[in-house]
């Protein structure tokens, strides 16, 4: 009894140090629940209440919507946005692209955080003692920003005007002492880029012209009127130094002086040429209306009036072996002698009353006719000095001078008017320049050719700018096919040390074709070494439509091959 009342009081006392669980209420739940919406209320979105009409927001006007941003508590200023949280790191993508060409360098080393920075109460950096206020400043204006001496302002400065530098009266770069500055053109000395690749051979070539001219060797050339005269030194052997007679004494190669070779004239409407009259080493040939004039290549000028059957010598022109170069012009006769320009006036010939007296500069053949009364020609003032070469193209002269600045174009007429000078750079200027330079014009100085260097330039607006055509051979001859602005450029080019030559035929707007080839004389093949090709000419008949070449092989006629 007394074991069982022990178990009960122990089982009483441990209920009443354990109290017994109490019943679970509804209010107790609300409160745990209200705990956790108070904690995850921040994480949670704010979604519409079921039944919500979007249509109804829309409609609200946009004043509603101003209040409502007015009534936000704290509004939406950065000052009072004290729900903003703070302490969130950032996490950076390694792998996504910077926006820059290259991944920025690390480790980069912008200097000490305080260089650059002056600390008054520290001191200098060199020194141990602190700086005095106000060495440390480094500002040059004063504390009163006042004017100082050298200010510009309304009075200037305190400098002497006179040290003052005028650079207009400067010279120029790289100029010597006098001011002249030969490198005008700095492009002049820059190398020039061809505009056209080596030319290739044509579709159609031109043909050789059966039957035409002779197969003469020559070296000048004149068409005009349907008339072509060409003109060489003819046989070496009577245009060299007088031989020597049997006993010592000298025999004249020539009893008018040594200036002996052959004169071939084609008449209009006829191909094959024939011998003219006179035997003349024909040096440059100009054709008028009514007459023929021959400078040969000692410098005595011809004057023939029946197309080379007779001729009249109107006196030497060249002095110590300078070549003379003729030209022509409606009513006006151009001698190049030298550097010198002439132009004898209209009807400056004039015939003596010596019937008798034969030609001097060069004899008539034994066949022709008795010889014409000898002729003057008054030269009159020179034209122009220093030119080095001279076209023709209808009423105007081309004439290329020389300047200290260097080479330029002038175009002149009959009146003696000249246009203004256009100096010339870059390549052309290479070309005019060039001891083998060639020189072609037509329609009226419009379209232009310089050769020479190695460089073939050409011009369709007077000079002003050129078409530069390199690798190709010497040029030896130039000819417009036509005296129109956009007329084809004939060049005959020819490698030293062969007999053999090239037509390339230069359109206006198209590129560069080789049209035919010239072979070697008949001659050529007895010959133990190759020469020279020596001088050429051409010149464009356009009553034939062909081209005619002056040269070693003979006096030739080329045409445009025909389409079948």
């Amino acid at each position: 009894m007394s074991a069982s009342r022990s178990c009960s009081e122990r089982a009483a006392e441990r209920r009443e140090a354990c109290p017994a669980p109490q019943p679970k209420r509804v209010v107790d739940d609300e409160d745990e629940r209200e705990h956790d919406d108070d904690e995850h209320d921040d994480r949670l979105l704010d979604l519409p209440p079921l039944g919500h009409d979007d249509d109804a927001e829309d409609e609200e006007s946009f004043e509603d919507l101003l209040q409502t941003v007015d009534d936000a508590e704290g509004g939406l200023d950065d000052v009072n946005a004290s729900d903003l949280e703070i302490g969130v790191e950032l996490s950076v993508d390694e792998d996504r692209a910077t926006g820059e060409d290259e991944p920025a360098d690390e480790g980069i080393d912008v200097g000490a955080l305080h260089e650059g920075i002056d600390d008054a109460e520290a001191g200098s950096w060199l020194a141990d003692e602190p700086l005095d206020p106000g060495e440390g400043d480094h500002d040059d204006l004063d504390e009163g920003g006042g004017a100082h001496g050298d200010d510009g302002g309304a009075e200037g400065t305190g400098e002497d005007p006179s040290d003052d530098v005028d650079e207009r009266a400067l010279p120029a770069l790289d100029a010597d002492q006098d001011g002249v500055y030969e490198g005008e053109d700095l492009l002049a000395e820059l190398p020039d880029l061809a505009d056209d690749q080596p030319p290739g051979w044509d579709a159609l070539p031109w043909v050789v012209v059966e039957g035409a001219g002779a197969a003469v060797p020559c070296s000048a050339l004149a068409v005009a009127g349907g008339y072509v005269v060409a003109g060489g030194a003819g046989d070496a052997a009577l245009t060299s130094e007088p031989a020597a007679r049997p006993g010592g004494r000298p025999r004249r190669a020539d009893r008018a002086g040594g200036d002996r070779g052959t004169v071939l004239v084609v008449d209009p409407g006829a191909l094959p040429a024939r011998r003219a009259g006179i035997d003349a080493s024909a040096a440059s040939i100009a054709l008028t209306d009514g007459a023929l004039l021959i400078a040969t290549r000692r410098g005595n000028l011809l004057f023939s009036e029946d197309r080379g059957k007779t001729a009249s010598p109107l006196g030497a022109w060249g002095s110590g072996g300078a070549p003379v170069t003729l030209a022509t012009t409606p009513g006006r006769l151009w001698v190049l002698s030298g550097k010198t320009l002439w132009s004898p006036a209209a009807g400056a010939v004039a015939h003596s009353l010596d019937a008798g007296a034969s030609a001097a500069a060069g004899a008539p053949r034994r066949d022709a006719a008795a010889a014409p009364p000898r002729a003057s020609l008054s030269p009159g003032p020179a034209v122009r000095d220093s030119v080095l070469r001279m076209s023709a193209s209808g009423g105007v002269i081309v004439a290329l001078t020389s300047a200290p600045s260097g080479p330029q174009l002038e175009r002149l007429r009959g009146d003696d008017e000249g246009s203004p000078l256009l100096p010339l750079s870059g390549a052309a200027r290479r070309a005019a320049e060039a001891s083998d330079g060639q020189l072609a014009a037509a329609a009226g100085g419009r379209a232009l050719a310089l050769a020479g260097a190695g460089l073939l330039c050409v011009s369709r607006d007077g000079g002003e700018t050129f078409r530069v055509l390199e690798g190709l051979p010497p040029v030896v001859a130039l000819a417009f096919a036509g005296d129109h602005k956009a007329a084809p450029l004939l060049a005959l080019v020819a490698r030293e040390g062969e007999r053999r030559a090239q037509l390339v035929h230069v359109p206006a707007s198209a590129a560069p074709t080789l049209v035919a080839e010239i072979g070697a004389a008949p001659h050529a093949e007895l010959e133990e070494e190759p020469t020279s090709p020596g001088a050429a000419a051409l010149a464009w008949d356009a009553s034939r439509e062909v081209v005619w070449v002056a040269c070693w092989a003979g006096l030739l006629a080329l045409s445009r091959q025909r389409k079948h």
